[in-house]
């Protein structure tokens, strides 16, 4: 998915699988990789019972869910925490090599703008699908500032230093907004 001219930086990602179909679900594992090439595996080995395949179940990943996916019994669909249970998932290339993030945060403070990528491994011989995938991400606002201080003389004199200076990089653009707040100013 690629993502463009979105401001700010990365609150929350929420991921969202499609309808799931796949007779062994317990055999595949989804891998997402940001822009930045940050990653998180998103199930592994989860939903495994026999008999139970996994029908047109969409899967909701979120930092904020109560549970994740169960090892063993059906998969259903939810809201659900990001989990990979043992083994250890495996990617090949081109998916970048473990270790592998543990959950959406990892995505926090990044940029949210670029390609996104889903990898997805069937470690059995079951042929399924998924019909589409999504992202939602949630940004918010930088912050840039200089606790340096700033002297003002008793007398009729400039501020030191003069001008003060904060130096801003790396910010998605256009700036639409700019917000100065004097903090700790006093005067006698």
């Amino acid at each position: 998915i690629d993502v463009g001219q979105v401001l700010g930086v990365i609150a929350k990602v929420t991921v969202t699988l499609t309808n799931l179909n796949h007779p062994y679900p317990q055999d595949l594992k989804f891998l997402l990789v940001g822009p930045d090439s940050n990653n998180v595996v998103l199930l592994a080995n989860a939903g495994g019972s026999p008999g139970a395949g996994a029908t047109n179940v969409t899967l909701t990943f979120d930092d904020f869910a109560l549970v994740a996916p169960r090892q063993s019994g059906q998969l259903k669909s939810g809201k659900f925490l990001p989990v990979a249970y043992p083994p250890p998932a495996v990617f090949t290339a081109p998916a970048p090599t473990g270790p592998y993030g543990t959950n959406l945060s990892v995505f926090m403070g990044a940029n949210p703008n670029g390609t996104w990528k889903l990898f997805v491994r069937n470690d059995s011989k079951g042929a399924g699908s998924l019909t589409g995938w999504g992202l939602t991400i949630t940004t918010h606002s930088q912050m840039f500032s200089d606790f340096g201080g700033i002297a003002i003389s008793n007398t009729a004199a400039l501020g030191s230093p003069y001008p003060a200076m904060i130096n801003v990089a790396k910010v998605a653009s256009p700036i639409t907004k700019v917000t100065a707040t004097l903090i700790g100013l006093t005067h006698s």
